[in-house]
C-alpha cells in the first residue's frame, strides 16, 4: 500500500527530524531534569526538617535564657573618676555604694548602679592600698602608703558630716597594705606592706593597739577577719597564709605550698617561692611532686 505524497505524516525516518529521532530525546531530557529537581527538593526538605528539629529543641533554652536575663535586668557601669591606678574597691554593706582607693591618694565613694560620684576623701598623702566599710556602713577605714590607717565618716548624721576624719592610726612603721574590720565593728586589723612585716589589732574607737602579730617573715599583703570574730588570716609575699587567734596571736595553722623536686643524686624541697633546701637523694629517679 502506497502513501500519498501529500499525506502529512511520513512516519519515522532519518529524513524527518521534526517528529522522528529529535522529539523523543527532548522528552527524555525533560524527564531527567524533573527528576533532578525532585531529588534536590527532597534534599532541602530533609535539611529544613533537621534544622527545624534542632532549632525547636534549642528554642526552650533560648526563651528561658532571655527570660532570665530580662528578669535580672543586668546592666554594667564603669567608673572613671580616679586619675591613677586603683588598688582597692569595697562594697557598702547595703550594696548601694562602692568605695575605691587609688594611687592618686584619694578614696572615692560612688553609686554602684549609676557610677555617679558621691564623695572624694583626700586625707592621705600617699597611695591608698586598702579600704573597708564598717559592718554598720557608717564608717570607712582606709590604709595608705603614708603609714596610717584613717577612719572617717561614710554618712552624714547629726554633727558628723560625710568624710569627717574620726581617727588616725599611726603605729605602723611602713606602708599599710591591708585593713579589715571585726564583725562586731569594734576592732580593726591592719598589715604592713614592707619593713617590719607585722599585723596589728587595735581598737576602732580609741586607736589603742591590742596586739601585734609577728609570725610573718615577709611583707603582709592581705588580712581578713573570720565571721566568728575570733580568728584572723593574713597572707604574705612568701606565699604563706597564717591563721591565728585575733586577740592572743596564737598561731592555729599555716597554709603554704610544698614542692619536692627529685633529680639524680639530689633532692630540692621548695616550701615557698623564695625558700629552697638541697639535700642528697637516695634515689636516682627523676620525679616532681607538688603538694598544697
Amino acid at each position: 500500500m502506497s502513501t500519498p505524497s501529500n499525506f502529512p505524516y511520513q512516519g519515522p525516518s532519518s529524513q524527518s527530524p521534526g517528529y522522528g529521532f529529535s522529539q523523543a530525546p527532548t522528552r527524555r531530557r525533560r524527564r531527567t531534569g524533573c527528576g533532578s529537581c525532585l531529588l534536590l527538593f527532597l534534599f532541602f526538605v530533609a535539611l529544613a526538617g533537621v534544622v527545624a528539629y534542632r532549632f525547636i529543641g534549642f528554642l526552650p533554652f533560648l526563651v528561658s535564657t532571655n527570660l532570665f536575663l530580662a528578669s535580672t535586668r543586668y546592666h554594667y557601669v564603669n567608673y572613671h573618676g580616679h586619675s591613677a591606678i586603683v588598688y582597692t574597691v569595697a562594697w557598702s554593706p547595703d550594696g548601694k555604694h562602692i568605695a575605691s582607693g587609688s594611687g592618686d591618694k584619694t578614696v572615692h565613694i560612688w553609686d554602684a548602679s549609676t557610677a555617679a560620684p558621691l564623695f572624694t576623701y583626700r586625707g592621705h598623702t600617699e597611695a591608698v592600698f586598702s579600704v573597708a566599710w564598717s559592718p554598720d556602713g557608717k564608717r570607712i577605714a582606709s590604709a595608705s602608703g603614708d603609714k596610717t590607717v584613717q577612719i572617717w565618716s561614710a554618712t552624714q548624721s547629726g554633727n558628723t558630716s560625710l568624710g569627717s576624719q574620726l581617727l588616725t592610726y599611726r603605729d605602723h612603721t611602713s606602708s599599710v597594705s591591708s585593713v579589715a574590720w571585726s564583725p562586731d565593728g569594734k576592732f580593726l586589723v591592719s598589715s604592713t606592706k614592707d619593713g617590719d612585716a607585722t599585723v596589728q589589732v587595735w581598737n576602732a574607737t580609741t586607736g589603742k593597739r591590742i596586739f601585734t602579730y609577728r609570725g610573718h617573715s615577709a611583707c603582709v599583703e592581705s588580712v581578713a577577719w573570720s565571721a566568728q570574730n575570733n580568728s584572723i588570716a593574713s597572707g604574705d609575699c612568701h606565699g604563706q597564709v597564717h591563721v591565728w587567734d585575733a586577740f592572743t596571736g596564737r598561731q592555729k595553722f599555716t597554709y603554704h605550698q610544698s614542692i619536692e623536686i627529685y633529680r639524680p643524686g639530689l633532692l630540692m624541697a621548695v616550701t615557698s617561692p623564695r625558700r629552697a633546701t638541697m639535700a642528697p637523694s637516695r634515689s636516682g629517679m627523676q620525679r616532681q611532686v607538688i603538694r598544697s
